[in-house]
């Protein structure tokens, strides 16, 4: 029962109030409707004195099928609906619900005799209950959406089909308010409800999920808004700190009931899968097409949940330090099971979903060793890491018809600029001013992740191509030479790398023992003729920053680089500072990761992020680059001590002994040492788990258990890893003898 209550005023919304015993075969309906009555009216007297109560008007429903409305007539008088009573007495289980319906009505505090004094029988005609002795007037009311049953069931949806606005302007039929709202005006709402989806650089997406999700929602009998929470700036995507924000300013803009956390890719397949809340957090995608709608495909607690404004806050929210894609969502169900709640799912038959698919920018890039991390001290974090930290700052609210957006701004810091230095000279000088995207030309460069076009589709000029990219989710063009003829294909990747075929040639070759000539297979390795164009954007955190004069290195050759880093702080805040990096070789293999650096100190004195000054300016300090040669991407990170980013951005060079066949045999060698490396460590992670296995540690669930886990995950991690690696060899030798004759 929801009783909600101001000064001289009782509000009875959506009272509920249920009388469930058993009943003999052949029971008195009268008797069933009399003690749900009872229960009902008896609520009237819970307002103040001379309280004005907003009663809902009666109904009985029982759990043989059929129900007993009780209207409300001008006079007061509850009328029985004979049209909606259906008798079932062969049930021996009787739930009647008295429900109440907004209904106006002048409680009289004085003396009054009973009520229900007069009942007559409810049977096919109709039955008049005098309850104008109790000094009650009732008005005729809404029913509850509840009893209109709108829904379709299973829906017919095509997650490859584009939409436009207009489309969903269509299926809306001018139901919605300004801002993405809904709100029934024939009945009285099951709940009211904000759905949130946590969004960023996926439109498309954005038109498909509208387009399904309105007309669902509307026939769900919801009043609800729909909030699009997007992160300001254009770093990695922190969904579960924008999710944070946004159920912060959805609370502040109405008194919800239920959050709804969804997804931007997921189409719901069925309308019978209510968007409500209950007792407990709730699971609402356990079935997705992408994993044959079978459960448990990696989390009890993400894609598309539902959760009340209290268990959410008796969680404490989601984390606040999960960057790129992943991770929040199995951090959030511990963070329910420690509130002490459980998860409970929609049926695998309703909770049905299709996920569209998408390619991962770096927006989107997964930190997996900074999660692993978090993994380990996720009761820690529990109490002081979610709302109870939360900061962020509402940088705009956008109002439309389909949608309300919340720009949701957490950075800490403003980048004013940084300056590159390689080999102790300026290469750059770089803001976050945004610029005019551009495109960047790479000779004899490749990209990864051809975009499929259909067959009727040829991109046979550069223009072609550049067109034909701007429409689709690409962040790259590579130019071929097939037959002496150029054509142009569009690709996910944006990171520029050498394509590298390896063949054997026979090849005549001086026996040092015997002095004569012999056949001998040589390892020779092809360059095939590519053009790559990657499409950047400065100014931007993901935009592609390219040296791209050839630097020589060598056994006796050291290159170094460093930057100059001024920035200006958001807000005030306690948290050191650190700079570290990863590089990627190729775009196949990481190097092992360098020290971090920390700054200490500015200007001679402790640094110190609360002291009330606006700029900083750091400079770190000469590092090496790699003696391996190659092109190379850098993703630079200012980070906190808790891994936090603070900026982060990506800049890519290439190295070179001078001779290409001498740089992949370099290649080839430091790929095959990082894969003996990891099978050592394969074996090792193996032989640990055998000795946990075998030990009566593992008697003890607590201990044992716990460390045959860790023990076999990391075999699964290192497992993979070699797989890839391998099977990225046998890729590269397939590419090989396809054009093994042509290139020769």
């Amino acid at each position: 029962m929801i009783i909600r209550t101001q000064p001289r005023e009782t509000i009875c919304d959506r009272c509920i109030i249920s009388v469930k015993r058993r009943m003999p075969r052949r029971a008195n309906r009268k008797i069933v409707a009399t003690l749900s009555l009872l229960f009902a009216l008896s609520t009237l007297y819970l307002g103040h004195h001379k309280s004005q109560i907003k009663v809902l008007s009666l109904e009985v429903r029982h759990s043989f099928g059929g129900r007993d409305v009780l209207n409300v007539a001008d006079n007061g008088i509850l009328i029985h609906d004979p049209e909606t009573a259906k008798r079932r007495a062969d049930d021996e289980e009787s739930l009647n619900v008295a429900r109440l319906v907004e209904t106006t009505a002048q409680v009289d505090t004085t003396p009054q005799v009973d009520p229900l004094a007069e009942v007559d029988a409810l049977g096919d005609t109709a039955a008049q209950i005098d309850t104008t002795t109790a000094g009650i007037k009732l008005d005729i009311s809404r029913p509850s959406c509840e009893l209109q049953n709108k829904l379709l069931g299973a829906l017919e949806i095509n997650k490859n089909i584009s939409r436009q606005f207009e489309d969903i302007g269509e299926v809306t039929l001018e139901q919605l308010l300004e801002g993405g709202c809904h709100k029934p005006r024939d009945c009285i709402p099951r709940q009211k409800v904000a759905v949130i989806v946590p969004y960023k650089d996926r439109e498309s997406h954005l038109k498909k999920l509208l387009y399904h999700l309105h007309p669902m929602l509307v026939r769900q009998g919801l009043q609800y808004c729909i909030y699009i929470a997007e992160q300001l700036d254009e770093g990695q995507f922190n969904k579960a700190m924008v999710m944070n924000g946004a159920f912060e300013e959805a609370m502040k803009l109405d008194d919800y009931d239920c959050i709804v956390f969804h997804d931007v890719d997921m189409l719901p397949e069925d309308d019978r899968n209510l968007y409500v809340c209950g007792d407990n957090p709730i699971h609402l995608s356990p079935a997705i097409d992408k994993f044959d709608y079978k459960p448990d495909y990696g989390t009890c607690f993400g894609g598309v949940v539902g959760i009340s404004p209290q268990q959410y806050r008796r969680a404490n929210g989601h984390s606040n330090r999960f960057w790129g894609w992943g991770g929040e969502d199995n951090d959030m169900e511990y963070r329910i099971q420690f509130a002490g709640m459980n998860i409970t799912a929609r049926a695998l038959e309703i909770g049905r979903y299709q996920m569209i698919k998408h390619m991962s920018s770096f927006k989107f890039s997964k930190a997996e060793a900074e999660h692993l991390r978090l993994e380990k001290n996720a009761k820690e974090r529990t109490k002081v890491d979610g709302l109870s930290n939360l900061q962020y700052v509402l940088d705009s609210v956008e109002r439309t018809p389909f949608y309300t957006k919340l720009m949701i701004d957490i950075q800490r810091l403003k980048l004013d600029h940084i300056t590159v230095y390689i080999n102790d000279k300026i290469v750059e000088t770089f803001t976050d001013k945004p610029g005019p995207c551009i495109w960047k030309k790479f000779e004899g460069k490749n990209l990864l992740d051809t975009i499929t076009l259909p067959d009727d589709v040829k991109l046979e000029t550069y223009e072609q191509a550049v067109a034909a990219c701007l429409k689709t989710n690409c962040f790259g063009i590579v130019k071929l030479n097939v037959k002496s003829k150029d054509i142009y294909e569009l690709r996910h990747g944006n990171v520029p790398h050498n394509l590298v075929l390896s063949t054997r040639q026979r090849r005549m070759v001086m026996n040092e023992e015997t002095g004569k000539a012999e056949g001998k297979l040589v390892k020779r390795y092809l360059f095939p003729r590519r053009t790559a164009h990657v499409y950047t954007c400065p100014g931007q955190m993901g935009s592609l920053h390219s040296y791209q004069d050839l630097l020589l290195t060598g056994d006796n050759i050291t290159n170094t680089y460093r930057f100059e880093i001024h920035v200006k702080l958001r807000r005030n805040f306690s948290a050191q500072m650190f700079y570290y990096d990863r590089m990627l070789v190729e775009s196949k293999e990481h190097l092992p990761a360098g020290d971090w650096q920390q700054f200490k100190y500015y200007n001679g004195k402790p640094l110190d992020f609360s002291s009330g000054r606006k700029s900083f300016s750091f400079s770190t300090k000469p590092k090496p680059l790699p003696s391996v040669p190659g092109s190379f991407l850098v993703n630079s990170r200012l980070v906190d001590q808790f891994r936090q980013p603070y900026y982060q951005w990506n800049w890519w060079f290439e190295t070179t002994t001078g001779d290409y066949q001498e740089d992949n045999k370099r290649r080839a060698a430091f790929y095959q040492e990082q894969i003996d490396k990891r099978k050592k460590e394969q074996q090792k992670a193996r032989e640990e788990a055998m000795k946990i296995k075998i030990s009566p540690v593992l008697k003890n669930k607590n201990t044992g258990g716990k460390k045959a886990v860790i023990a076999m995950k990391r075999i699964f991690e290192m497992e993979n890893q070699v797989i890839l690696m391998q099977k990225n060899e046998d890729e590269k030798r397939k590419l090989a003898d396809e054009h093994g004759r042509t290139l020769g």
